[in-house]
């Protein structure tokens, strides 16, 4: 019975979380803000880079804030005129990472960070907030949004970039995932679709995609790069690549990411997505933030995931 009250309780907490009706406040597309979090391990601001509108909308039509809390910081949009919550999302950032590490406490750097939501029909305000140590949040940051402004950039991605590998279902009730190409040449994206495709079928191996495989697009976006790998700085293996990936994050050898997250978004724009992988043509273990992942080999099963 504790139980049946507790998933009462839960049900009721989240359905009482009021959801606006997508079609009266926004349209079947993505705003994005691109912004930089910059400081050192005490400080941080926020300095605004640009909005860009992107064709689609992959995410939910009705749930559209977060009941969870979760991540270190959290954006919101509000109606301009009316005050009311509109969407709202928790994340954590490489930055906040950065600040733990010993070079924070000697000095300052700048990280490139993207924030999406539904493209506004009318006027909003987008409220930026971090966590405390208190577990609470405060606000950081604010700025007015303007959807008809004529310096919000209306670009559009060349979608042809873009195969889906795997299922048929609508993204607005499906979950959609991104892989990306990263140190693939232009000569190598077959190699890439199949290394989506074996990805692919990892993920639906393990509980508890298994189970839920219908409602799981996967996406393939080419990312041509010049040249084959990434970046191995500690041993002197610089390539040069869509993406910028590279081992050695924090000085950490197996720790692989890319801090290039304006053209991660920009390829991923190509497709619908909830989740964006980087996929990264190499045969070396490693991997971090941002779902950075080496490509598997046929060997690689679900098994070798959890370890």
């Amino acid at each position: 019975m504790k139980s049946i009250s507790l998933f009462l309780l839960l049900f009721l907490t989240f359905s009482l979380q009021a959801q606006v009706p997508f079609d009266e406040f926004f349209t079947d597309r993505t705003m994005r803000f691109d912004f930089m979090m910059a400081g050192n391990s005490t400080t941080t601001k926020v300095y605004p880079v640009s909005f860009r509108e992107e064709p689609f909308w992959g995410g939910s039509l009705t749930n559209l804030t977060d009941p969870f809390g979760y991540g270190n910081f959290r954006y919101e949009i509000f109606d301009a005129v009316t005050g009311n919550l509109l969407y709202s999302k928790g994340f954590c950032t490489l930055y906040q990472e950065w600040q733990t590490t010993a070079e924070a406490k000697t000095m300052e750097r700048v990280f490139h960070e993207v924030a999406t939501f539904p493209f506004p029909k009318d006027k909003v305000s987008f409220v930026l907030s971090i966590r405390g140590r208190d577990g609470k949040f405060s606000k950081l940051y604010e700025t007015a949004i303007d959807p008809s402004g004529y310096f919000i950039t209306r670009e559009k991605p060349d979608a042809a970039l873009a195969t889906r590998i795997m299922g048929t279902g609508d993204p607005h009730t499906s979950l959609d995932i991104a892989f990306i190409a990263e140190g693939y040449t232009r000569g190598e994206m077959e190699k890439f679709r199949n290394d989506v495709k074996r990805m692919a079928e990892i993920i639906f191996a393990e509980a508890p995609f298994d189970k839920y495989k219908d409602q799981i697009n996967i996406w393939a976006v080419e990312a041509p790069s010049q040249e084959s790998g990434t970046d191995v700085p500690g041993e002197g293996i610089y390539v040069n690549t869509a993406l910028s990936s590279s081992y050695y994050t924090f000085d950490v050898d197996r720790y692989l990411t890319t801090q290039d997250i304006r053209r991660v978004n920009d390829y991923a724009a190509a497709a619908p997505h909830d989740q964006i992988i980087v996929l990264i043509n190499s045969t070396r273990y490693g991997g971090g933030v941002y779902t950075t992942i080496t490509a598997p080999s046929p060997q690689i099963t679900s098994s070798h995931l959890r370890s």
